[in-house]
């Protein structure tokens, strides 16, 4: 399985974590510059990037030129893998869905489709107090299973699959959310681009020192 491993020396980390841009440019915009604001200098973003917005080259252009660290989401892995001429829609609403797919695969072109086929599923963040945060689009478990803010019990602990990240931040309900539990600390990051409100685009902060870590969840209007 795939991961980006990184080093940090200075004495406080400020990363910027957000998820499921969707193609949404004003939205990923909004959320960046406010990230900028907050002293946010290592990106993160937990997957389903392109699909299905209004400027999905203009989003991947703007994550590159950030830096941004992107994992794989759902999304991007059936933009790049998806064999689209073998599926025959049984109602107009998923044929119309696959024809925007197709479109959207025109106007990104080969070369980010490989990149996306090449995203890590989990990337996983060395914190400066010696514990490790974990940024998944799915669950730990399975990175096509989402963890939702009403997930819980058994279901929630067998998402988790017993791993060792002290700091779990997870997408794909678009509803963010914060759970401190006994394995580990639990945030659901929502989402920049398709946000339930509307208009609105989550992200999360995390600060990182040799003490621990805080989390702040946020949002911006755009």
């Amino acid at each position: 399985m795939l991961c980006w491993h990184m080093a940090w020396t200075a004495e406080t980390v400020t990363h910027g974590v957000f998820s499921d841009v969707h193609g949404n440019l004003p939205a990923l915009q909004a959320v960046l510059k406010e990230l900028d604001s907050r002293g946010a200098t290592q990106l993160w973003a937990a997957g389903d990037h392109l699909w299905d917005g209004d400027d999905p080259l203009e989003v991947w252009r703007l994550l590159r030129d950030r830096k941004v660290r992107c994992g794989q989401g759902l999304a991007d892995r059936a933009l790049a893998v998806l064999k689209v001429d073998h599926l025959h829609p049984m109602d107009p609403k998923m044929a119309e869905s696959l024809d925007h797919l197709r479109d959207v695969r025109r106007n990104i072109g080969d070369l980010v489709l490989e990149e996306l086929r090449r995203l890590p599923v989990q990337q996983r963040v060395p914190l400066l107090n010696g514990g490790e945060m974990l940024v998944v689009h799915g669950s730990p478990g399975n990175p096509v299973e989402e963890i939702a803010h009403d997930t819980d019990g058994a279901e929630l602990l067998g998402l988790l699959n017993d791993d060792p990240a002290d700091l779990v931040l997870c997408a794909g309900s678009h509803v963010p959310f914060d759970h401190p539990l006994e394995e580990c600390h639990l945030v659901g990051l929502g989402s920049v681009g398709q946000a339930p409100e509307g208009n609105t685009a989550h992200f999360a902060v995390v600060r990182s020192s040799l003490q621990g870590f805080e989390v702040e969840l946020a949002w911006v209007e755009y």
